[in-house]
């Protein structure tokens, strides 16, 4: 074998070890992108369940007879909200699904389950008026 033919071996060997590096960072950073995307996904969705706990908790306390809803909170933001009455006055059973992105198909969903309760009415005391001080 010549100089020419070792060196060429050696340059061939080279090239192939500096690809298969290349190819495993590669692989190595979109495996870490989509684990960034899917930890980013799943706390949207967390956020989007906390949301919709505040609206069911507003729309309770506009109207008894809420009883949940589908809403796109976000433009890939589905939420799914399910109110159910217990048999305790003013206690609310509510269901919460959030799903993001939808139209994805490695979509993150987040489901909370919880009790929301609306304290009574107060009783309106009427103020008394008190007569004048004479003095």
């Amino acid at each position: 074998m010549t100089r020419r033919g070792i060196a060429t071996i050696w340059a061939i060997v080279v090239l192939a070890v500096v690809t298969l590096m290349t190819a495993a960072i590669t692989g190595q950073m979109i495996a870490a992108r989509r684990s960034l995307e899917a930890s980013l996904n799943r706390t949207q969705t967390v956020l989007l369940v906390e949301a919709a706990e505040l609206h069911a908790q507003a729309m309770l306390k506009a109207s008894k007879d809420y009883t949940g809803e589908t809403k796109m909170l976000l433009k890939n933001g589905r939420v799914i909200i399910a109110v159910t009455p217990d048999a305790k006055p003013g206690v609310y059973r509510v269901v919460i699904e959030a799903r993001y992105p939808v139209d994805h198909p490695r979509v993150a969903a987040t489901r909370k389950e919880t009790v929301i309760t609306q304290p009574a009415a107060p009783a309106r005391v009427r103020d008394r008026e008190e007569p004048a001080d004479p003095r």
